[in-house]
C-alpha cells in the first residue's frame, strides 16, 4: 500500500544568550521589546512551520528563555549541533541572532559553510568602541615548579581615554607582587605588559589582576581578572625515541614542552646516552621495527618499571610488538591500512576530558591505521575508538593498560601531526592538541592510588562549566565494585554544605552536579563495603571567567559571511519583525511530499481471511461434485 507524506518546512530559531548581548548601548531594547518581538516572531513562525526556538551559550539549550545569562559563546558548538540533529530533515532556515563573538570552540564559517541550508542573520550588539579600559587577554602557565620563576603576559586596551591615567597590580593571598602605571597615550591604546612570578609556595595559588578604574568607562566588569596555577614539586624527564624521523615526533615534542611540567629528550633509539632510570615516560616511535633495535629498551624499561607509550606505524613490526604484553594484539592483513577518525570512548573514566576538548576530538582527520583484528586484554581500556567513514566501529584507536602495576598506552596510527596542524586551523593555537597529547603522560606517571576507593575529580573548574567527579570501588579482590552507594558531600568558603550522591556507570561511578558559583570548595566522598568503611577528602575552586566582558564589539562581518554562504539575509535587530517576510518569500522553503510503502499481513484482515475461505469452500463443492473425493 502506498501512502503520500508531507513534511513541513524546518525553521530552527538560533539566539544568542551570552552576556555580550547587554554589553551595548541598545542593552535596554535587547532585554525587553527585542525578548517580545522574537515571541511573536516564534507564534508566527509556529502556526506555518515546523519551527524550533534554541539557545546558545557556551552550550546549546532547547526550550530555554533568553536572559543573556552564558559567560562564554561557542558558534562552532551551536553549528555541529544543528548538523547533527537536523541531519536529513527538510530544512528550510536557520535564523542566527548574534552579535557574532565567539570566545569558545573554533571559527563557526567552516562548519556553516558545509551546510546546504539558508542563514538570516539577525545582528545583535553594537561595532561602535565603547570608552572603556580592559584586560583583553592574559597568557600563562596553568603549571610550574616550586622555585620557579614564570611568566605572565597581560595585553590591555583602552578606547577613547588618551591622557588618562590607570595602575594595573597583580596580587597573591592580599599580597601585592607588581604594580605599573599606565599612560593612555592615544583614543586606541594598547599596551602588553609582562612580568615574571617567584613560585615561592606549593600547590594551587590564585592570582588577582586588576586595573585602577578611569572616569567614562562603559563597563568595570573587565577590569579584573582571576588565574590558578599549580605549583609543583619537581619536573618530569620524557623520552621520545625513534629509529626513522617522522614529522609525529615534532608534533609530540611540541605538545609536550608546551607544559612547564615535563623535561623532553629527543634521541634515535641506538644513541640513548642516560640511564632509563632518569625518565618517567618513554615515546616508543614506530618501535619495535624491523631493525628489532629496540629490544634493550624494552628490557631496561621493563626493569625500571618506566611507562611506555606506543606509537604504531609503517615501520612497526607488529609480531614483536604483540610479544610486549602491552594490553592489545594487532593481527594486520596483507599489510593494508585503513584511514580512522578517532571517536571518544564516552565510558572512559581513566581521566576527564574538557568539553571543548571532546569537541576538538571529534572535528579531527583521519591516521592511517593497521587494517586487521584487534585484540584486547581484560586490563585495556580503550580512550579513543576507530570511526572509518560513517561508521563508528569497535575498533580502538588510542588504548591504556594497567596491569600489574605497570601502565602503558598505545597510540595505533601514524598521522598525528595532522591532529596539531587542525587545532591550529580550526582554533588558531594548538592548545587543544597540546592537551590531549600531555594527558596521556600525566596520566601515566602519576601517583598509583592503590586504595580500595579512589575519586578522581580535578582541582579548577571555570564558571558554568559543570562539576564532575569519577569514583571506583574495589573489593578485597580487587574487582571493582559499584553496589553501595557513594555520598558526595560539598562545602562552599562560608561552611553550607551541598549533599550529593554518585551515580553507578558500568561498574564505576560517577557524578555531574552542574555548574557552582565562583568560590572555594572542600568535598568528601564516602562509602561502605561490608563492615568496612571508606572515605577520599580534596578541594577545588570554580574560577570567574570574564570572557564575554574581554571583547563587546559586535563582529557584523562573521554574521554576514554567515548568511552570503547560501543565500540567506542579514537583518538588523531593531527590524527583526522583517524576517518572517523575508522567509515566506523563499520560494525555497516549501514542504517535501514523501511515498512510503507499507505492508499489512493476511491475517489481520477479515475481508481476505473470508474470501480465502470461499475459495477454500468454492474449490471443495467443485471437486465434490465432479467426483475427485
Amino acid at each position: 500500500m502506498n501512502s503520500k507524506q508531507i513534511e513541513k518546512p524546518l525553521i530552527v530559531f538560533a539566539q544568542d544568550n551570552s552576556a555580550s548581548i547587554l554589553y551595548s548601548t541598545d542593552s535596554s531594547f535587547y532585554a525587553n521589546d527585542y525578548i517580545s518581538k522574537v515571541k511573536k516572531i516564534s507564534e508566527k513562525f509556529d502556526s506555518k512551520f515546523d519551527f524550533r526556538f534554541i539557545t546558545f551559550d557556551q552550550s546549546v539549550h532547547k526550550n530555554s528563555t533568553i536572559d543573556y545569562s552564558g559567560n562564554e559563546t561557542n558558534l562552532s558548538l551551536l553549528f555541529d549541533e544543528l548538523k547533527n540533529t537536523f541531519a536529513g530533515r527538510n530544512v528550510g532556515a536557520i535564523i542566527l541572532a548574534s552579535d557574532g563573538i565567539f570566545n569558545k570552540g573554533g571559527n563557526p564559517y567552516y562548519i556553516a559553510e558545509k551546510m546546504p541550508m539558508p542563514i538570516y542573520s539577525v545582528v545583535m550588539g553594537d561595532t561602535i568602541k565603547q570608552t572603556d579600559l580592559a584586560i583583553s587577554a592574559v597568557d600563562y602557565n596553568k603549571s610550574t615548579f616550586y622555585k620557579n620563576t614564570f611568566p605572565v603576559e597581560i595585553l590591555i586596551n583602552a578606547h577613547n581615554l588618551s591622557s588618562q591615567k590607570s595602575t594595573i597590580t597583580i596580587s597573591n593571598n592580599q599580597s601585592t607582587l607588581f604594580s605599573k602605571e599606565l599612560n593612555i597615550s592615544s583614543q586606541r591604546y594598547t599596551e602588553t605588559v609582562r612580568f615574571f612570578i617567584d613560585a615561592n609556595q606549593k600547590g594551587l595559588q590564585k592570582y588577582h589582576i586588576s586595573l585602577k578604574p578611569v572616569e567614562g568607562e562603559f563597563t568595570l566588569k573587565n577590569n579584573e581578572f582571576d588565574f590558578f596555577v599549580n605549583v609543583l614539586d619537581s619536573r618530569d624527564k620524557i623520552l621520545i625515541t625513534y629509529q626513522t624521523l617522522h614529522p609525529d615526533i615534532a608534533a609530540i615534542k611540541q605538545a609536550l614542552l608546551s607544559s612547564d611540567m615535563y623535561q623532553v629528550d629527543v634521541k634515535q633509539v641506538n644513541q640513548i646516552d642516560k640511564p632509563l632510570n632518569e625518565y618517567r615516560t618513554i615515546f616508543a616511535y614506530q618501535l619495535p621495527d624491523e631493525k628489532n633495535s629496540s629490544a634493550n629498551l624494552f628490557n631496561s624499561a621493563k626493569q625500571w618499571s618506566i611507562p611506555i607509550v606506543y606509537v604504531i606505524g609503517n615501520q612497526s613490526l607488529l609480531p614483536e610488538f604483540n610479544q610486549l604484553n602491552t594490553g592489545i594484539q594487532i593481527l594486520q592483513q596483507n599489510n593494508m591500512t585503513n584511514d580512522a577518525f578517532p571517536l571518544l570512548n564516552q565510558n572512559f573514566v581513566l581521566f576527564s576530558i574538557p568539553s571543548d576538548v571532546k569537541q576538538y576530538i571529534s572535528e579531527l582527520p583521519p591516521i592511517t591505521v593497521p587494517f586487521g583484528k584487534y585484540n584486547l586484554s581484560a586490563s585495556a581500556i580503550p580512550f579513543l575508538m576507530q570511526r572509518i567513514g560513517n561508521y563508528n566501529s569497535s575498533m580502538p584507536l588510542v588504548v591504556f593498560n594497567d596491569q600489574m602495576n605497570s601502565k602503558n598506552c598505545v597510540i595505533l596510527g601514524e598521522g598525528i601531526w595532522k591532529w596539531r596542524l587542525a587545532s591550529y586551523q580550526m582554533y588558531n593555537h594548538h592548545r587543544f592538541f597540546d592537551e590531549l597529547i600531555t594527558k596521556i603522560p600525566q596520566y601515566l606517571v602519576s601517583q598509583s592510588d592503590n586504595s580500595n576507593f579512589r575519586v578522581k575529580i580535578r582541582q579548577i573548574f571555570n564558571q558554568n562549566e559543570p562539576i564532575t567527579a569519577l569514583a571506583e570501588l574495589y573489593n578485597p579482590s580487587l574487582e571493582l565494585d559499584n553496589t553501595p552507594e557513594v555520598s558526595f558531600l560539598i562545602t562552599d568558603q562560608n561552611g553550607k554544605e551541598f549533599p550529593y550522591s554518585f551515580s553507578r556507570v558500568n561498574k564505576s561511578y560517577n557524578i555531574e552536579i552542574g555548574a557552582m558559583p565562583v568560590g572555594e570548595y572542600r568535598w568528601l566522598a564516602k562509602t561502605k563495603l561490608g563492615e568496612k568503611a571508606y572515605e577520599k577528602r580534596g578541594a577545588f575552586v570554580v574560577q570567574n571567567v570574564n570572557f564575554e566582558a574581554l571583547n563587546i564589539t559586535a563582529d557584523f562581518g562573521l554574521l554576514r559571511s554567515l548568511a552570503n554562504i547560501h543565500g540567506g539575509k542579514t537583518i538588523m535587530a531593531k527590524n527583526i519583525e522583517s524576517i518572517t517576510d523575508e522567509i515566506e518569500k523563499n520560494e525555497n522553503i516549501k514542504p517535501v511530499s514523501y511515498l512510503s510503502k507499507s505492508y499489512t499481513e493476511l491475517s489481520q484482515s477479515w475481508i481476505y481471511i473470508i474470501l480465502l475461505l470461499l475459495i477454500g469452500i468454492s474449490e471443495w463443492f467443485i471437486r465434490k461434485y465432479n467426483g475427485l473425493f
